[in-house]
């Protein structure tokens, strides 16, 4: 830590943060305007986190240290703060302070095939809850063109936090690799080469809202009834012999407090395709 000299020509210790906080004041917060100064504030900070001007587990100022640059009360901050913190950029400890959470991880929504084709992924883990030959509703046997279909029951982790459980089905032996490795108990998704070789086309979604069942809650360990991101998927093959034909269609639920739904359009041939993102935090 460097020093200074004060006006009166005694030593002054450099407050290392004292640049961070001025480059905070200099933005301002505008009273005139119709959003809250709460809302202000917590974009700030958030843009700051954003901007790569913080790292995982740097402190912020404290609330009394923020009320003063920016000339607000306790009470704002601590909303802003709030805000933050359900958004998975901060943590909160009391007693301690405020810290700069883990970044959000983005994996794109799909299937069981998509999510295991992208090979080693640190962070996300497939766990196998049950595997076996199931028979289909018409429609699904449809699209897979078998009425007797391997069905896979999967947890989706997030540095070992569940994130999503899902039920897919399977077109028969169009992914061979993973029926066979599709164990109850198995963990799949951290080798280094794909689990699953298939090369898809961009899949059919569909996004809607719910409330978790007491079953899926247990095992997502979110209170039964929960809000969460239900995405119905079918995964269809771009090569190989089910080139053109689905592989597999599935249901996965998303945990809506630990992620976030992205929606992009995205132009291709005149037509706009919807594709969805999560962006997953890890709880405190």
């Amino acid at each position: 830590m460097s020093q200074s000299r004060s006006r009166g020509g005694q030593p002054s210790v450099e407050d290392p943060g004292a640049g961070r906080r001025d480059a905070w004041a200099s933005r301002g917060l505008d009273r005139r305007s119709s959003v809250p100064l709460y809302y202000q504030l917590q974009e700030i900070i958030h843009q700051q986190i954003a901007s790569r001007g913080f790292h995982v587990g740097d402190a912020l100022p404290s609330e009394g240290d923020l009320a003063k640059i920016f000339g607000v009360s306790r009470i704002v901050v601590r909303q802003a703060l709030e805000v933050l913190e359900d958004d998975g950029e901060i943590i909160r400890r009391q007693g301690r302070g405020t810290f700069i959470a883990e970044p959000k991880l983005d994996l794109g929504a799909g299937g069981l095939i998509s999510t295991l084709s992208a090979g080693d992924h640190p962070a996300y883990q497939v766990e196998i809850l049950d595997a076996h030959y199931t028979t289909v509703e018409s429609s699904v046997a449809k699209q897979l063109g078998a009425t007797e279909v391997p069905r896979i029951d999967w947890l989706l982790r997030s540095r070992e936090t569940p994130a999503a459980i899902a039920y897919s089905f399977l077109r028969p032996k169009a992914v061979v690799s993973l029926e066979r490795l599709a164990i109850r108990g198995a963990r799949l998704g951290s080798r280094k080469t794909p689990v699953v070789d298939l090369d898809l086309v961009r899949p059919e979604i569909s996004v809607s809202t719910s409330h978790c069942s007491p079953y899926n809650a247990e095992r997502l360990g979110i209170p039964a009834r929960a809000p969460v991101f239900l995405v119905d998927v079918t995964e269809v093959a771009a090569s190989g012999r089910a080139a053109g034909e689905a592989v597999e269609v599935g249901r996965v639920i998303y945990r809506s407090d630990t992620l976030s739904l992205q929606l992009q359009s995205i132009g291709g041939g005149g037509v706009q395709h919807l594709s969805a993102r999560i962006s997953g935090v890890v709880p405190a």
